[in-house]
C-alpha cells in the first residue's frame, strides 16, 4: 500500500506512542484509518464552509453558491488524491 508522506508520519507517531513494532499489514490497516479520518474531516469541514458561506452572503446568493461550488471542487479533487493513494 502506498501512503503520503503525512500518513506514514501518523503511523510512526502511533507506532511510537504505543512502544511497538507494527508489521506491514499492521501499519497499513493504519494509514487507512489515518487516511479515513482526514478524508471525513476534509467532508465535513467542506460541508460546513460550504453552509456558512450560503448563510453568511443572502444578499448575494450567486456569490455564495460560486464560494460552495469551489469548495465542492476542492473536496472532489482531495477525495479523488486520496483514493489514488490506496
Amino acid at each position: 500500500m502506498e501512503s503520503s508522506v503525512n500518513t506514514q508520519a501518523a503511523v510512526s507517531a502511533i507506532q511510537k506512542v504505543l512502544g511497538i513494532d507494527l508489521n506491514d499489514s499492521q501499519a497499513g490497516e493504519i494509514a487507512k484509518i489515518v487516511e479515513g479520518a482526514a478524508l471525513q474531516s476534509a467532508v465535513e469541514t467542506t460541508r460546513s464552509c460550504s453552509s456558512h458561506a450560503v448563510a453568511c452572503c443572502p444578499e448575494d446568493q450567486d456569490m455564495a453558491h460560486k464560494i460552495a461550488r469551489r469548495l465542492k471542487q476542492t473536496e472532489d479533487a482531495l477525495i479523488a488524491n486520496l483514493s489514488a493513494l490506496r
